[in-house]
């Protein structure tokens, strides 16, 4: 499961979409307390961003949950976007779902960014915010890809599924 990442409101946005998954999240969240203890007792996969053996644990442990039946959540923008836009995205995701030979899911959400930007603690008021689950991406229509080719393409299919739901709004 892939989506772009807007807010911190967006981690129980995701929860509405009613399916099992473990989260790929920075490790810092994991100290964090009440958060960092969810995360931890739940068994969601730490990452610290900037070691090469994080990255190594974390990809061992995205694929022992998918041949476990759990889905993965990796927003693979690696950060929030600051004003909405999407952003460029790393290839970890794409590596896990090319080596697992799994379907990728994308996720889209939009507005979640005007709810509680990036340097803020308190919501903006009401705001709508849009979460639209694509239709599953299947391994055999990326398998003859490479990682960034497939990273790519995904961003392509989320930022024109972006662009779709801001022209209904407007």
């Amino acid at each position: 499961m892939a989506c772009n990442h807007q807010s911190l409101i967006d981690i129980p946005v995701i929860y509405r979409v009613f399916v099992h998954f473990k989260w790929v999240a920075k490790a810092s969240l994991f100290k964090i307390p009440v958060i960092g203890w969810n995360l931890s007792l739940n068994r969601h996969i730490r990452l610290e961003r900037s070691s090469t053996k994080s990255q190594r644990k974390m990809l061992r442990l995205c694929a022992k949950n998918l041949q476990n039946g759990s889905s993965i959540m990796i927003f693979p923008e690696g950060t929030r976007s600051r004003d909405g836009k999407l952003r460029a995205f790393k290839e970890g995701a794409f590596l896990i779902a090319m080596q697992q030979k799994t379907d990728i899911l994308p996720i889209v959400l939009d507005g979640s960014y005007k709810t509680l930007p990036e340097k803020g603690f308190f919501p903006n008021g009401k705001q709508n915010i849009k979460l639209h689950v694509l239709p599953p991406v299947p391994y055999e229509s990326y398998k003859h890809l490479g990682v960034r080719q497939l990273s790519e393409h995904i961003h392509g299919i989320m930022a024109a599924e972006l662009d779709r739901i801001r022209a209904i709004q407007n």
